[in-house]
């Protein structure tokens, strides 16, 4: 597809591996805003950016091992850029963004049990950049968080379903200020955070639900622990 903010282009099909077969898929997003860009900057316009785009890419790989084991593996890439003069002799620009990969592997242990697990590796990062009178400024700041979670559910009858799990990870913090290149502040925090939980759903009849809960947090900044008991109850009146 193609527009005239952005256009687009996605790609899939099927996959064999051996005797795993599966799918890919890859997705792909950019700004092309830039023609209209110039055609404003030209009628002399106020405060139109000397540059702007963006992107965003997704791609996703999953495979059947076996007919009781799932493989997957996702990744997303994304992206702004924005300049923006603000007087004659300043200017700001804008640039941050998202990567992600993950890792899931789902196992059926049986017609009733099954396990997932998810490994995760993601960063938020914004580099923005100010210039006044010749003086450049910036703030550069990102947060990186790799984390490993499992998640265990056994459905023994239409009437009960019990899940149990389990996240752990680290999370980074990271920021830097610069005035005229010279280093202004500096902050480089890091936790490592942990939460299991237990839950139990009951239908005494189709169209009533209670679940309970417990869910235990742990963030090592601080050493924060907390309990989270937790009920539900559903009513359906209806299809």
């Amino acid at each position: 597809g193609v527009g005239l903010l952005a256009s687009r282009v996605g790609l899939e099909g099927p996959l064999k591996i051996g005797n795993a077969r599966g799918s890919w898929l890859v997705a792909a997003r950019r700004s092309t805003v830039e023609p209209l860009l110039a055609a404003l900057r030209s009628a002399d316009l106020t405060g139109i950016p000397d540059s702007y785009y963006f992107y965003d890419v997704n791609a996703r790989v999953a495979l059947d091992l076996t007919p009781r084991d799932k493989l997957s593996l996702s990744t997303y890439l994304g992206q702004d850029r924005v300049d923006v003069p603000i007087f004659d002799d300043a200017r700001f620009i804008l640039d941050y963004g998202n990567r992600t990969l993950s890792l899931g592997y789902t196992r059926i242990l049986s017609d009733n049990v099954f396990i997932r697990t998810n490994a995760t590796a993601s960063q938020y990062f914004n580099f923005p950049v100010g210039e006044f009178a010749g003086t450049e400024f910036t703030r550069d700041n990102t947060a990186t968080d790799f984390s490993l979670r499992a998640d265990l559910e056994w459905l023994p009858s239409a009437r009960f379903e019990t899940m149990v799990g389990v996240w752990a990870g680290n999370l980074s913090l990271f920021l830097e200020d610069t005035f005229d290149n010279q280093p202004s502040f500096l902050s480089d925090l890091q936790a490592n955070y942990l939460q299991a939980y237990g839950q139990t759903g009951y239908r005494p009849t189709a169209n009533w639900k209670l679940t309970t809960g417990l869910r235990v947090s742990y963030h090592g900044s601080g050493e924060y622990v907390r309990l989270e008991p937790r009920a539900q109850l559903e009513r359906k009146f209806g299809d």
